[in-house]
């Protein structure tokens, strides 16, 4: 998923009623996987269905269809993912029997996230206007877990329009070290001049 900026994106009433949806889905998942010592399990698992449901080809077809049972489409992934964790296998249940599949990504995003809080880590998001090395990413992971004071959970994507620079986005706040921001803001300042 892309983040553009500080702005709150706000999507059509039906998306936030589903991401409501997902992250009450989420909540109870990861409360229940708790108790059962199963966190690990469930947020690879779900992650793993939520690959296949977003990709194309047979397997997201038929987990799409909507000819083809509840009972049939979890036994697919079984088949696929392999034993399930008993709380992922109840969720699966659920979803699929109310026709809610589509939420699955976003509630594997949304327990990947309470399982990061559980575990003290923070997610940052990281976009530069260039590729990095391996070694790039390691050092900016450890500067960032270094500046925050613990672990970091990095994901790394690259921008083409910031131009050079990075922007870093740490839950809500956004950090735009950016050209193009830069760039932005000097327009902005002529414009005001301007008038």
């Amino acid at each position: 998923s892309s983040f553009v900026g500080a702005d709150l994106q706000v999507g059509p009433p039906w998306r936030m009623a589903s991401d409501a949806l997902a992250n009450r889905y989420a909540r109870a998942a990861f409360s229940v996987a708790q108790a059962a010592g199963s966190v690990p399990a469930v947020r690879e698992e779900l992650d793993t269905a939520a690959e296949l449901l977003s990709a194309g080809g047979a397997v997201r077809a038929a987990l799409w269809h909507p000819l083809i049972s509840p009972a049939e489409k979890r036994a697919a992934l079984k088949k696929i993912i392999g034993t399930l964790a008993p709380v992922t296998e109840r969720l699966l249940s659920v979803l699929f029997a109310r026709k809610r599949q589509g939420l699955i990504p976003s509630i594997a995003r949304g327990l990947g996230r309470l399982a990061d809080e559980a575990a003290g880590i923070t997610a940052v998001e990281f976009a530069a206007a260039r590729d990095l090395t391996p070694k790039e990413r390691e050092r900016v992971r450890v500067r960032l877990a270094k500046a925050l004071g613990g672990e970091v959970r990095l994901a790394v994507r690259r921008d083409d329009a910031l131009i050079g620079g990075a922007r870093i986005r740490i839950g809500d706040r956004v950090f735009d070290g950016s050209v193009a921001a830069r760039l932005r803001t000097i327009r902005e300042a002529l414009a005001t001049h301007a008038d």
